[in-house]
Protein backbone atom coordinates (compact mmCIF):
# COMPACT_ATOMS: atom_id res chain seq x y z
CA UNK A 1 0.00 0.00 0.00
CA UNK A 2 1.09 3.90 0.23
CA UNK A 3 3.70 4.93 2.64
CA UNK A 4 2.69 7.50 5.06
CA UNK A 5 4.35 10.84 4.46
CA UNK A 6 5.49 12.70 7.75
CA UNK A 7 8.22 12.07 9.97
CA UNK A 8 8.72 8.56 12.24
CA UNK A 9 8.69 8.03 16.12
CA UNK A 10 8.12 4.68 17.88
CA UNK A 11 7.43 3.39 21.18
CA UNK A 12 8.14 -0.23 22.70
CA UNK A 13 5.26 -1.72 24.42
CA UNK A 14 4.78 -5.20 26.38
CA UNK A 15 1.30 -5.53 24.96
CA UNK A 16 -0.03 -4.31 22.04
CA UNK A 17 -3.81 -5.78 21.77
CA UNK A 18 -5.78 -4.33 19.31
CA UNK A 19 -2.98 -2.25 17.60
CA UNK A 20 -2.60 -2.73 13.93
CA UNK A 21 -0.97 -1.31 11.24
CA UNK A 22 -3.13 1.57 10.03
CA UNK A 23 -4.12 2.27 13.68
CA UNK A 24 -4.66 6.14 14.68
CA UNK A 25 -2.31 7.85 16.28
CA UNK A 26 -4.48 11.18 18.30
CA UNK A 27 -3.20 13.82 20.02
CA UNK A 28 -6.00 15.96 21.94
CA UNK A 29 -8.60 14.00 20.11
CA UNK A 30 -7.16 14.75 16.53
CA UNK A 31 -5.69 11.88 14.02
CA UNK A 32 -1.99 12.87 13.54
CA UNK A 33 -0.86 10.27 12.36
CA UNK A 34 -1.22 6.28 12.15
CA UNK A 35 0.62 2.92 12.96
CA UNK A 36 3.10 1.92 9.74
CA UNK A 37 4.73 -0.88 11.85
CA UNK A 38 4.56 -3.31 14.64
CA UNK A 39 6.93 -6.01 14.75
CA UNK A 40 7.93 -8.27 18.03
CA UNK A 41 11.66 -7.78 19.53
CA UNK A 42 12.93 -11.11 20.31
CA UNK A 43 16.04 -9.64 22.02
CA UNK A 44 13.99 -7.07 24.18
CA UNK A 45 10.83 -9.14 24.29
CA UNK A 46 8.64 -6.28 23.66
CA UNK A 47 6.62 -4.96 20.81
CA UNK A 48 8.75 -2.31 18.38
CA UNK A 49 5.69 0.03 17.09
CA UNK A 50 6.46 2.86 14.36
CA UNK A 51 4.22 5.63 13.63
CA UNK A 52 4.31 8.15 11.45
CA UNK A 53 3.14 11.73 11.93
CA UNK A 54 1.95 14.44 9.87
CA UNK A 55 5.04 17.01 8.85
CA UNK A 56 3.23 19.80 10.57
CA UNK A 57 2.56 18.22 13.89
CA UNK A 58 5.25 18.43 16.38
CA UNK A 59 5.20 16.31 19.44
CA UNK A 60 7.61 17.53 22.66
CA UNK A 61 10.10 15.63 24.17
CA UNK A 62 8.96 13.16 27.47
CA UNK A 63 5.70 12.79 25.72
CA UNK A 64 3.83 9.82 26.40
CA UNK A 65 2.03 7.30 23.81
CA UNK A 66 -0.86 5.30 25.63
CA UNK A 67 -2.74 2.58 23.71
CA UNK A 68 -6.15 3.16 24.46
CA UNK A 69 -9.90 2.25 23.06
CA UNK A 70 -12.74 4.34 21.51
CA UNK A 71 -15.63 3.89 24.26
CA UNK A 72 -15.52 0.19 26.01
CA UNK A 73 -15.90 -1.98 22.83
CA UNK A 74 -14.69 0.77 20.34
CA UNK A 75 -11.49 0.61 17.88
CA UNK A 76 -8.21 0.89 19.79
CA UNK A 77 -5.74 3.83 19.34
CA UNK A 78 -2.44 5.65 20.17
CA UNK A 79 -3.05 8.76 22.24
CA UNK A 80 -0.77 10.94 23.11
CA UNK A 81 -0.10 13.25 25.93
CA UNK A 82 2.11 15.97 24.95
CA UNK A 83 5.17 15.95 27.49
CA UNK A 84 7.11 19.07 29.23
CA UNK A 85 9.95 19.29 27.12
CA UNK A 86 10.63 22.63 25.07
CA UNK A 87 13.13 20.50 22.13
CA UNK A 88 10.39 18.45 19.79
CA UNK A 89 10.92 14.82 19.17
CA UNK A 90 12.96 14.30 16.13
CA UNK A 91 12.19 11.60 13.21
CA UNK A 92 13.34 8.78 15.00
CA UNK A 93 13.21 9.22 18.34
CA UNK A 94 11.61 6.62 20.68
CA UNK A 95 9.10 7.45 22.75
CA UNK A 96 10.59 6.80 26.98
CA UNK A 97 7.35 6.62 28.04
CA UNK A 98 4.49 4.20 27.18
CA UNK A 99 1.71 2.69 28.69
CA UNK A 100 0.29 -0.86 27.01
CA UNK A 101 -2.80 -1.75 26.20
CA UNK A 102 -5.26 -2.80 29.07
CA UNK A 103 -7.13 -5.79 28.21
CA UNK A 104 -11.22 -5.49 28.10
CA UNK A 105 -11.24 -8.42 30.77
CA UNK A 106 -8.89 -6.39 33.10
CA UNK A 107 -11.13 -2.99 32.23
CA UNK A 108 -13.62 -4.76 33.05
CA UNK A 109 -12.44 -6.21 36.66
CA UNK A 110 -11.19 -2.51 37.64
CA UNK A 111 -14.98 -0.87 36.95
CA UNK A 112 -16.45 -4.03 39.07
CA UNK A 113 -14.05 -3.44 41.50
CA UNK A 114 -14.51 0.53 41.97
CA UNK A 115 -18.12 -0.31 42.02
CA UNK A 116 -17.69 -2.81 44.72
CA UNK A 117 -15.84 0.10 46.62
CA UNK A 118 -18.40 2.71 46.66
CA UNK A 119 -21.14 0.76 47.22
CA UNK A 120 -19.48 -0.12 50.66
CA UNK A 121 -18.85 3.21 51.49
CA UNK A 122 -21.45 4.21 54.11
CA UNK A 123 -24.24 6.62 52.82
CA UNK A 124 -25.53 8.98 55.29
CA UNK A 125 -28.90 10.26 55.45
CA UNK A 126 -29.69 13.82 54.64
CA UNK A 127 -30.27 15.01 57.99
CA UNK A 128 -33.92 15.99 58.12
CA UNK A 129 -34.67 12.84 56.49
CA UNK A 130 -34.88 10.64 59.91
CA UNK A 131 -37.12 13.47 61.48
CA UNK A 132 -39.55 13.29 59.07
CA UNK A 133 -39.97 9.58 59.30
CA UNK A 134 -40.25 9.48 63.13
CA UNK A 135 -42.09 12.23 64.43
CA UNK A 136 -40.68 10.72 68.21
CA UNK A 137 -37.21 10.99 67.27
CA UNK A 138 -36.84 14.36 68.39
CA UNK A 139 -37.48 13.22 71.81
CA UNK A 140 -34.83 10.53 72.66
CA UNK A 141 -31.94 12.17 70.53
Amino acid sequence: EGTASGYMLSGRFNATDGIAVGSDVVLTGIKVGQVTAREYDSKKQNVLVEMTFRDDIKIPGESTVSIVSDGLLGAKYLKVEPGGSENNMNSGDEFEFVQDSIPLVELLEKIVVEAEQKRKQPVTPPPSAKTRENPFSLLNP
